[in-house]
């Protein structure tokens, strides 16, 4: 059973520190910890089309608002972390999903999805509170990300940031590889063995 407070000590012995008695320590590693772990968790989840964190769902339409060039505009799906692609009802259609695009709500207070296709479904990210339902390898991914974040605020050491990094592409990598192996349905296989999200960070 994996609990956020496993993830954040697995991240503090990357960075040199012993472990959190409790999530809610009053040390500054705690602190820093609480401070890090949702963002770096959601990055994680953001870079690949995650198995455990997949969802598609029917999206609501937004009757108030408007974009010219876009037949339907619908709501941004709440805990959306990516939308990957826009589909029919019946799944069929080209494998890249229809086209669409994003943009500000009238009041600028959200995100809208555009796009050409009546009764749309969206195929997206979803963000995940509950660190169980990671698997294991994506749990070192997220403790490596955090070692990364946390790295020059507690260690305030370039060089170990760079470290930590290094090794979050690593893990990332082998994790996005047996995820993507976890699937019956045939894909078509990126050959470069490289995630474009990554590698512009590299």
């Amino acid at each position: 059973m994996t609990d956020v407070l496993e993830i954040y000590n697995l991240a503090l012995l990357k960075l040199g520190f012993m472990p959190l008695a409790s999530e809610s320590a009053s040390t500054r590693e705690g602190q820093v910890c609480r401070l890090t772990y949702p963002a770096s968790r959601d990055n994680v989840l953001e870079l690949h089309e995650w198995k455990f964190a997949h969802r598609i769902e029917p999206l609501d339409l937004d009757v108030s608002a408007s974009v010219p060039g876009w037949s339907f505009c619908y709501t941004y799906p709440i805990g959306c972390l990516r939308i990957r692609k826009i589909v029919p009802s019946t799944g069929d259609g080209p494998k890249s999903g229809a086209p669409f695009a994003l943009f500000s709500s009238p009041g600028g207070h959200e995100k809208i999805i555009t796009t050409n296709l009546e009764n749309a479904y969206a195929s997206y990210t979803v963000r995940i509170l509950d660190p169980n339902v990671f698997p294991r390898s994506v749990v070192d991914v997220i403790a490596w990300k955090m070692a990364s974040d946390m790295a020059i605020a507690l260690r305030g050491d370039p060089k170990i940031q760079q470290a930590c990094y290094t090794n979050f592409l690593a893990a990332f990598r082998m994790a996005s590889g047996l995820d993507a192996r976890e699937d019956s349905r045939q894909w078509p296989s990126d050959t470069s063995g490289q995630n474009p999200y990554l590698e512009a960070r590299g």
